[in-house]
């Protein structure tokens, strides 16, 4: 492999997404989010109100909603900073998968 291939090489990671949203709709805000920073969504669970053990940010009951998806591994740190600033968004947790390489 020379160097031209190296650079045109990304890491492609498979990612799932776990996150709190305060009303049903909120959840495609997150699909929309994820396809904002270059995600590619595999699958996504339907939302589900559940009661939360505790309060967060005031609230008793939020919507859970999984989703799957494959994303370039430098984009995550920005995916991360703009769910935390997000309104929308209660909790998340992201966890990496599997990775693999794509070339250009």
């Amino acid at each position: 492999m020379t160097d031209t291939h190296i650079e045109d090489e990304k890491l492609i990671s498979l990612y799932e997404i776990t996150y709190l949203v305060r009303k049903e709709e909120d959840a495609s805000f997150i699909s929309a989010l994820l396809t904002k920073h270059g995600g590619e969504i595999e699958r996504e669970e339907p939302v589900r109100k559940i009661q939360l053990a505790y309060p967060i940010k005031k609230e008793v009951f939020a919507f859970l909603g999984v989703c799957r998806f494959r994303m370039d591994a430098s984009h995550l740190a920005e995916l991360n900073a703009d769910l935390r600033l997000d309104a929308h968004s209660l909790r998340h947790l992201v966890t990496h998968s599997v990775s693999f390489q794509v070339q250009s």
